[in-house]
Order: structure tokens, then sequence, then C-alpha cells
């Protein structure tokens, strides 16, 4: 099990299970989302996440268009996990 937090710990997390892949992305929406040169992200399709605390301030970003979103506590701004596809990818950053 992996445990982590916002940067405020407003937004408490914990995650069960494997990840498929890691992934450092280097296209222009990546970029600007990090404000660096690439995103860093694990992905699993079998992995599940319970949030401990602050779901309510996790905030969720959606690129009108495109595949690409982005979630974040809306307190403090740390990127958090997200359920994406309908609920069959667990993206972590």
């Amino acid at each position: 099990m992996i445990r982590g937090s916002c940067l405020c710990g407003s937004v408490r997390f914990a995650i069960s299970g494997a990840f498929d892949t890691f992934f450092l992305c280097h296209c222009s929406r990546c970029r600007k989302d990090t404000g660096s040169a690439h995103s860093a992200n694990l992905f699993s399709a079998s992995a599940t996440i319970e949030w401990l605390s602050g779901r309510d301030y996790v905030r969720c970003y959606r690129l009108p268009g495109s595949r690409h979103e982005r979630s974040f506590c809306g307190h403090c701004g740390s990127a958090m996990p997200s359920v994406q596809m309908d609920g069959a990818l667990l993206a972590v950053p």
C-alpha cells in the first residue's frame, strides 16, 4: 500500500495494488501542466485509491477536445491521483 498527501496535508489517500507502467511525457500539454520538461506518472488498470481525507478539496481540469486531465488540491495546487477513462485507469503523478 502506498500512502500520500498534498503539500498542505488537506488531502490524504492510500493506493492498493500494482502499477502497470511509469511514463515520462514530454508533450506540450504535460510540460505546461508541470512547468517542467515533462510529467512523471504511474499508471494502473487494477490498483485502487481510497481517499482518507479531503476528497472534497480535489479538483479536476479536463482540457476540452482532448483526453488530457489533471487533478489537484484546491488549497495548495499539488498534483493528485486521478481515475480516468471512466474508471479504467488510475494515474498517479
